[in-house]
């Protein structure tokens, strides 16, 4: 993908001038965005590196749910999480035609961090703060399901 594609989706999403940087493409396109006032986001466009990584995640519904859960999350608990951003059209998807395809494109916020290490869950205190976030976070999905997302086909997507 060109980086005039690339400022094209951002341009959905208000972005003005910013540094893209490939991160990788293996479930997603993944891009870090770093824009002119100093904040990062991630830029995924949802199209796997192999055709048998395609699924529910990748169709505009089971994206939607995602970012709609991720949405509520940030909102409405005290986990640090990834929050999705709205376009230009408050939608939180962004649908491009690419080499024929449709597909669908989101932002969300950067958190810095790493990938979970096989040895970090030999330290006590890393694992009971692993502990209380998963706490946290079902706690959070008890109340979620209540708010679940419908799909009716003959009325679209809506929040229940």
């Amino acid at each position: 993908m060109t980086d005039e594609q690339l400022h094209h989706i951002l341009y959905s999403f208000r972005f003005q001038k910013s540094e893209i940087t490939f991160l990788r493409h293996n479930e997603n396109r993944t891009y870090k965005v770093s824009d002119a006032d100093g904040s990062s986001y991630v830029l995924r466009i949802h199209q796997p590196f192999k055709e048998s990584m395609t699924g529910l995640q990748h169709t505009y519904e089971g994206l939607m749910g995602e970012l709609l859960m991720l949405e509520s999350l940030a909102k409405e608990s005290s986990l640090l999480v990834q929050s999705p951003l709205r376009n230009r059209d408050g939608e939180l998807i962004t649908v491009i035609e690419h080499e024929g395809q449709r597909l669908n494109c989101s932002v969300l916020t950067w958190l810095e961090g790493r990938d979970l290490q096989k040895e970090d869950v030999q330290k006590p205190e890393l694992v009971r703060l692993l502990g209380s976030q998963v706490a946290k976070l079902h706690e959070f999905y008890r109340q979620y399901r209540n708010f679940a997302l419908r799909i009716d086909p003959s009325k679209g997507l809506r929040i229940m």
